[in-house]
């Protein structure tokens, strides 16, 4: 069975074209519809069945500081790959330094490479298994 990971992204189109790249290194990807407000984002956190989650960090409903909280709170061994390309007021740097002090486990800046992506999830689901 392949490792399923969990995206959360506000933007449907980032969502599509990362579901497809995970699809395609071997992934399932659990991909919520919707405009992923809080509700969409508790309900995919609780109620599905996951390995990994990757989430952006800057959504407008609920940020990616609050989608790691909630996991930790809710499977605290889940590994996190938090994301982000900045935003008008904070830097991608800030904000990556601050998912991890949150809890990340690993960070990626946007645009991101598929091998990057790729290198990320296999180095946490391998620690994982050992």
């Amino acid at each position: 069975m392949n490792p399923r990971v969990l995206v959360i992204d506000d933007n449907d189109g980032f969502r599509s074209t990362l579901a497809a790249a995970l699809s395609h290194m071997g992934y399932e990807p659990v991909v919520p519809a919707g405009e992923l407000g809080k509700v969409d984002v508790r309900a995919a956190i609780s109620k599905t069945d996951y390995d990994l989650v990757i989430t952006d960090v800057f959504m407008p409903e609920m940020d990616g500081l609050e989608v790691i909280q909630l996991l930790h709170s809710v499977k605290p061994d889940c590994p996190v790959i938090a994301m982000s390309g900045g935003s008008e007021k904070t830097s991608a740097l800030i904000s990556l330094k601050m998912a991890e002090s949150f809890g990340a486990d690993r960070i990626l800046y946007k645009p991101f490479k598929s091998h990057e992506l790729d290198r990320a999830i296999r180095s946490l689901l391998d620690h994982r298994a050992v």
